[in-house]
C-alpha cells in the first residue's frame, strides 16, 4: 500500500462515520486528475473490497488499488438507450453491494467529477436505493467541475455568474442574462439522447444562435475541459459565440463553455 494511504488512514476525522460504515460508497473522483482526489475519497476506496468505476481515471485507480478496481464501461457502452444502460449498472451494483454486505465488506462506485452533479448513473442508483433500503449508502463529494473552471478562468468568472445546461438554452427553455458571465455545461451532449452519440448539429446551431443573440456573435468564449480524460490534457479552445458551430468536430464529452460578461453595451 502506498505510504500516503497508510498515513491518511491513521489521521482521525478525515472520513465521516456515515461513509466509513456504509456498504456502498458513491465516490466522486473530482476534476483535474488524481491530484484532486479528496482525502475522504482516497480512504473510502482504500477500505473497500471492490472499486467499480465509470471514469477515465481508471488507470490511476489501478495504480493505487490494483486488482480491486473494475470498469463498468462494458455495461455503459454499446447500442443501448441511456435508461437501459443505467438500469444495468444499478442492478449490477445493488447485487454486488448485497454480496459485500453478507461478507461484512463494502464496495465503492466511483464517477468522474462530482458524484451527483449531472451524473445520471449515480442519481439513478440513489433513486433505486431510496425505496429499497437494503443496505447503507453514503456519498463522498468531490472537487466541483464548476470550481475547477472558475480557477481556470478567474477573470471571466469573477463575482456572480450563471451556470446553465446547454439543452436548456438550445430548446429555448432558459433566457440568458448577458450582463453575467456564464458556464454552459454538457456542450457535447446538446440535443443528444443516446450514449456516445455525436454532437447534434441542429441543436448546436440553435445553441450558437441563442448565445450570439444574447452576447453578440463576436463575443469571445472558450470551450474547456474541466474533468481530466485519458490522452486529453487540460484543453481549451478559444472561439466566439457566433463561431461555436464551427468547433463541432473538436467538441467531446466533458466540455463546458465559459463566457465572460457582456459589458459596455446598449440594450
Amino acid at each position: 500500500m502506498p505510504e500516503a494511504l497508510v498515513t491518511l488512514n491513521r489521521v482521525p476525522g478525515l472520513i465521516s462515520d456515515e461513509v466509513r460504515l456504509a456498504t456502498l460508497k458513491i465516490v466522486g473522483l473530482g476534476t483535474g486528475g488524481p491530484g484532486r482526489l479528496t482525502a475522504e475519497a482516497i480512504i473510502a476506496m482504500d477500505n473497500a473490497s471492490r472499486i467499480y468505476h465509470l471514469s477515465p481515471l481508471g488507470s490511476e485507480l489501478i495504480t493505487l488499488y490494483g486488482d480491486r478496481v473494475s470498469s463498468l464501461e462494458p455495461l455503459y457502452a454499446g447500442p443501448h438507450t441511456p435508461e437501459a444502460s443505467y438500469a444495468g449498472i444499478v442492478e449490477f451494483l445493488v447485487n454486488e453491494a448485497d454480496s459485500a454486505q453478507s461478507r461484512g465488506q463494502s464496495i465503492c462506485f466511483a464517477s468522474y467529477g462530482d458524484a451527483l452533479f449531472m451524473v445520471d448513473s449515480t442519481t439513478a442508483l440513489l433513486s433505486r436505493l431510496s425505496t429499497e433500503k437494503r443496505f447503507s449508502v453514503a456519498v463522498v463529494p468531490a472537487v466541483s467541475a464548476i470550481g475547477a473552471l472558475r480557477a481556470m478562468f478567474p477573470q471571466e468568472l469573477r463575482g456572480n455568474f450563471q451556470c446553465v445546461d446547454s439543452n436548456s438554452i438550445s430548446t429555448g427553455l432558459l433566457m440568458l442574462n448577458s450582463a453575467l458571465p456564464t458556464i454552459v455545461t454538457q456542450v457535447a451532449e446538446v440535443g443528444v439522447r443516446q450514449l456516445r452519440a455525436p454532437v447534434d448539429d441542429d441543436a448546436l446551431r440553435r445553441l450558437t444562435h441563442a448565445l450570439a443573440t444574447a452576447y453578440g456573435p463576436e463575443h469571445p468564449c472558450t470551450l474547456a475541459v474541466a474533468p481530466w480524460y485519458v490522452d486529453i490534457p487540460p484543453l481549451s479552445i478559444a472561439t466566439t459565440c457566433g463561431g461555436l458551430i464551427e468547433c463541432a468536430p473538436r467538441i467531446h464529452t466533458g466540455m463546458s463553455l465559459v463566457i465572460g460578461a457582456r459589458v459596455g453595451f446598449q440594450a
